[in-house]
């Protein structure tokens, strides 16, 4: 039996989607499938996300960008039990053929700490505000669909 799977997707694939697939592989890899793709992926993932989720003690290495395209054909025929846009650029522009191949549909609209200006203490703050409002999410997702998340980290 498959285990069920998630798809996080963003315009960039380097901030928020990256955080999102970390604390549910964090969580609970071993029950749910967690995937994450851009509409335009950058080509890695921002540094400052790195950064932020070492400081949490969330270790991404090994994760990589994706194209979007590239992960639903990778998935031919399977699907994912729940595909999530992450913000409202990634709803508004993402292809049709995305949201079909998922089960349950959410929307989930966090702010891009990459887009961000200012001192790079503010950009910091940006980072570390959206990586814990992603896990706030995550953490309250997993509980809907019946996986404990403990409450201290």
């Amino acid at each position: 039996m498959m285990k069920p799977s998630i798809l996080f997707i963003c315009i960039g694939n380097w901030t928020r989607s990256q955080m999102a697939e970390t604390f549910v592989h964090h969580y609970a890899g071993d029950r749910i499938e967690a995937f994450s793709a851009g509409i335009q992926p950058q080509p890695d993932i921002h540094p400052m996300t790195h950064f932020v989720m070492s400081e949490i003690g969330e270790d991404m290495a090994g994760q990589h960008t994706h194209h979007l395209r590239d992960v639903l054909v990778t998935r031919e025929g399977f699907g994912y039990s729940y595909v999530v846009t992450m913000c409202d650029d990634a709803q508004e522009r993402c292809p049709p053929v995305a949201l079909a191949r998922g089960k349950h549909k959410m929307h989930w609209n966090f702010i891009d700490p990459a887009a961000v200006c200012g001192s790079e203490d503010e950009q910091l703050a940006a980072f570390r505000q959206v990586r814990d409002e992603v896990h706030a999410q995550v953490i309250t997702w997993l509980e809907t669909v019946g996986v404990r998340v403990p409450v201290l980290r």
